[in-house]
């Protein structure tokens, strides 16, 4: 599985990371076990009430965090690089979410957004900036888009997860964790049993916190989620192995 040569990820081929094809975009429009049974529960508590409060989702792909909040009252934005993942968001048939702002746009670049929100997030998104020039910068973006008293959200992978070498990561034999942007491949099992592989870089540690005190935020809470015990007894092979491996990671931080 962790054979360098399947994953063939070199400085020079750096750019293919996350190019959504169709293949990806169909696949990411049905939610795998981690998103549901892991993310889900931490990240919303983490936000609390969104109630007629303004959110941003920052790499906001298909939408489906959108949509969740939406239906919870939140007035909420989404922007992405993928035109095809907006484009599959804005036809999503839901009527009770049509009302989801979508742009384009990079946000490790600069996003062009005059609006402030009260909560804004990333929803593993920093795996797919390739540098880290863009990794802070993606930050600094979130954090500029904050009212004050506003909170940044990052839930993405958690750093230790290549080193610890889990069966659904394809890393290079000599990978190192304190290689930024060192690249990896991941395993993402569906709820209807597909399986498909993205191209993804790894992050430290250092390079996130760092990026968020950077960018003038003050870090209030560091979680590192788990599924609960009925959900790895319903599905073993697909959650068990997360109650060894450090798979995820969640930050909040305030302005």
């Amino acid at each position: 599985m962790n054979n360098p040569e399947e994953i063939a990820l070199t400085p020079e081929n750096k750019n293919i990371i996350h190019e959504w094809t169709i293949e990806q975009v169909e696949s990411a429009s049905k939610p795998n076990f981690g998103k549901v049974f892991v993310t889900a529960p931490y990240l919303l508590a983490l936000m609390g009430d969104v109630s007629s409060r303004d959110v941003l989702e920052l790499g906001c792909g298909n939408g489906f965090w959108l949509r969740m909040l939406a239906r919870t009252g939140a007035r909420v934005t989404g922007i992405d690089l993928a035109e095809n993942q907006i484009e599959a968001a804005k036809n999503w048939d839901d009527p009770n979410t049509q009302n989801i702002d979508y742009r384009v746009g990079d946000v490790s670049t600069a996003i062009d957004l005059q609006e402030k929100f009260d909560v804004a997030f990333f929803e593993h998104v920093l795996l797919e900036i390739p540098t880290k020039e863009g990794l802070e910068n993606a930050i600094q973006n979130a954090a500029n888009t904050l009212k004050p008293g506003g909170s940044l959200i990052i839930s993405d992978m958690h750093p230790f997860a290549p080193s610890s070498r889990p069966d659904n990561l394809r890393i290079a034999e000599d990978f190192n964790y304190f290689d930024s942007a060192a690249p990896f491949e991941i395993q993402s099992k569906r709820m209807d049993g597909e399986i498909i592989y993205y191209k993804d870089v790894h992050w430290t540690l250092g390079d996130i916190t760092g990026a968020i005190a950077k960018a003038g935020l003050k870090i209030t809470d560091v979680i590192e989620p788990l599924p609960s015990e009925n959900d790895v007894t319903q599905y073993p092979e697909e959650l068990s192995y997360r109650l060894t491996h450090p798979m995820a990671i969640m930050f909040k931080a305030i302005k």
